[in-house]
């Protein structure tokens, strides 16, 4: 398969843009992350020192462990696989209903990420 040179070009355009986005994006997600632990940044490419203090002023601040919501394990949801499964079926029977495509593969991806529920706080 021989592409032709307008191609070629065209191809190299667009992988051009897309990872001009990318990087420009990590850069101002970077940016971000910096600026959030500096202590001050005046006329330098990084900050003087870094801190976690505002984080931990802004827990203490705006009341954070108040207002967070702890979800606990239990209910009928999590009653057992046979309960799991139930939800499954009535999950993919609301989406067919609704005209949303969905398949099993699909649904049942969603347990690999909620193992992490129980390892992260």
């Amino acid at each position: 398969m021989h592409r032709s040179l307008r191609e070629k070009l065209w191809a190299i355009a667009v992988w051009s843009v897309v990872v001009f986005f990318v990087v420009n994006l990590l850069a101002m997600i970077g940016s971000v992350v910096v600026n959030s632990f500096g202590t001050r940044w005046f006329n330098t490419w990084l900050p003087a020192g870094f801190t976690p203090q505002w984080y931990t002023m802004a827990w203490a601040e705006f009341h954070l462990p108040d207002i967070l919501v702890h979800m606990r394990t239990g209910g009928i949801s999590t009653g057992g696989w046979r309960s799991t499964l139930q939800l499954n079926r009535e999950v993919i029977r609301a989406c067919r209903d609704n005209g949303l495509p969905t398949n099993w593969p699909k649904l049942l991806s969603k347990y690999p990420a909620k193992v992490l529920e129980f390892v992260l706080p």
